[in-house]
């Protein structure tokens, strides 16, 4: 897709969604995001609205708007998220908060944008999802979350099926390229040594993959930021 004048919607606006969006923005595009609570987590050049993924009403009242103010949206890149770990007794109300938002609303996000695609006769208009390394190689207290990035994944991947020629689904699994505040930097280095290529990966890199997967209409595919990947599981090198 030639991104020049195209219009992106990036949900989330924090931290590495700053950095996408300033890559596609470089690229031409019209930048879209939303936040949850604070306007101030989107840059004053680009769009903004706020949704809620949890809420059904926020998510119908954002489509609203959008269809309303900027007409066809051409991509798509899904990147809220909540990531907690699991306590010692996994309550349903636990199980609904995370896949309410990773899965759920993402979900019906990305359906918006098949349908609106379809109406408006886009091809191949790209979804590009964040999920994350971890959907393929479990690590331990995080089972609902990984659970719920497993679930979006494959049912983008079941949408790009029922939309076949209207939307393409590429999958990002990303391992650590940012790490969350007060981070234990004993654990980043763990992470790191445990890392075939003995690094994590960076915001920057993130959005030039996501640019490259806008911009080849044949991308279809699961792939992974390979520098977080961690192959022994979190374990310390002996």
């Amino acid at each position: 897709m030639e991104l020049k004048d195209k219009t992106v919607l990036i949900t989330g606006g924090r931290r590495v969604g700053q950095v996408v969006a300033q890559e596609l923005a470089g690229a031409g595009m019209k930048v879209v995001m939303t936040y949850l609570t604070d306007r101030a987590e989107v840059p004053a050049a680009y769009g903004a609205y706020p949704v809620n993924l949890s809420d059904e009403a926020s998510l119908m009242a954002l489509t609203g708007s959008l269809a309303k103010d900027i007409g066809p949206v051409d991509a798509l890149i899904n990147m809220a998220s909540i990531f907690v770990p699991d306590g010692e007794v996994v309550t349903r109300e636990h199980i609904e908060k995370i896949f309410s938002v990773n899965a759920f609303g993402n979900m019906q996000l990305s359906r918006w944008f098949a349908q609106q695609a379809q109406k408006n006769k886009l091809a191949n208009a790209p979804v590009v999802s964040f999920i994350d390394w971890a959907v393929d190689h479990p690590y331990a207290a995080y089972d609902t979350y990984i659970a719920s990035k497993a679930a979006i994944r494959h049912y983008l991947m079941a949408l790009q099926t029922s939309f076949a020629g209207t939307i393409r689904v590429v999958n990002i699994h990303p391992g650590m390229i940012l790490e969350p505040p007060n981070f234990p930097a004993a654990e980043k280095e763990m992470i790191i040594t445990n890392t075939p290529v003995q690094t994590i990966g960076t915001p920057e890199q993130a959005a030039k993959l996501v640019r490259t997967a806008l911009e080849l209409d044949y991308w279809v595919d699961n792939v992974h930021l390979a520098g977080g990947q961690q192959w022994r599981h979190r374990l310390e090198k002996a």
